[in-house]
């Protein structure tokens, strides 16, 4: 049905379909009508199979998801504690800054139009790993401190040696369960240090680019940077998808709660 659905909205369908109905308006409608819907069917049916429409859809379909899932981080992110909103309106300044730079002094239409949308790319890459800090510190905060975890570990592993063998079994699953959440909790820590190391680099590539885009001479060398950092944050891309996957990071049943508001 969604293929169906674009196909039906396609601006070249929809032109045809309007002439056909002013001319039904014109022609015998007993003759005209039934035509006219068995040819629409057909272009419908074989617009909607064919392999390349499909892939063109699936790619329209993927891109609005992901700036749904966008704004939703962003509007979290809003919504979070003063330490996330001010880097959220740093962020804004920034680009602000550099995007009326490149309209000012930009010389080479092509130049600007890549290294815009490249700073496009890094903006939400920045954004999903501030989100990530955000969701990793909340685990962190639920799932308590590691240190704190390691000596209940250990004054527990202490009454089990000294337990009679009847009362062993229970301890033995709370013991297990502690050591699952410090391993959750060291995951966390670590993911922590990664996502706060990648955005001190991407903060200091937001300041550099807006220093040297105050120079209209260095629009070629400021494109080569995005670029680069651009290719820097492929590989980020990978972790991301993996700390993406735990339940926390569920923003479908965010939105469906309300807890998220997406304008």
């Amino acid at each position: 049905m969604t293929y169906l659905f674009h196909a039906f909205r396609n601006p070249w369908h929809l032109l045809l379909f309007a002439v056909g109905i002013f001319a039904g308006f014109l022609l015998n409608p007993l003759v005209f009508w039934p035509a006219f819907l068995a040819v629409d069917t057909v272009i419908l049916l074989g617009l909607s199979t064919h392999k390349k429409f499909r892939r063109y859809v699936d790619a329209l379909e993927g891109a609005e998801s992901a700036a749904l899932r966008l704004r939703a981080q962003r509007n979290a992110i809003a919504a979070g504690s003063r330490f996330y909103r001010e880097k959220l309106r740093q962020l804004d300044f920034d680009l602000l800054q550099i995007r009326r730079n490149f309209a000012s002094h930009a010389s080479s239409q092509l130049v600007k139009d890549n290294s815009l949308s490249a700073l496009a790319e890094l903006e939400e890459q920045y954004i999903r790993l501030l989100y990530n800090l955000m969701k990793q510190r909340e685990i962190l905060e639920k799932g308590g401190d590691v240190e704190v975890l390691s000596e209940e570990i250990r004054r527990l592993e202490e009454e089990i040696s000294a337990t009679a063998p009847h009362l062993t079994e229970p301890k033995q699953v709370r013991l297990d369960i502690l050591k699952k959440r410090r391993e959750n909790a060291i995951h966390a820590r670590r993911n922590c240090e990664f996502i706060e190391e990648q955005l001190k680099m991407l903060e200091e590539s937001f300041r550099l680019v807006h220093e040297e885009s105050l120079q209209a001479s260095e629009l070629d060398t400021i494109a080569r940077h995005i670029a680069q950092t651009v290719t820097r944050l492929h590989v980020v891309n990978e972790t991301l998808k993996q700390m993406e996957r735990l339940p926390e990071f569920a923003m479908a049943d965010e939105i469906a709660s309300g807890r998220v508001r997406v304008n």
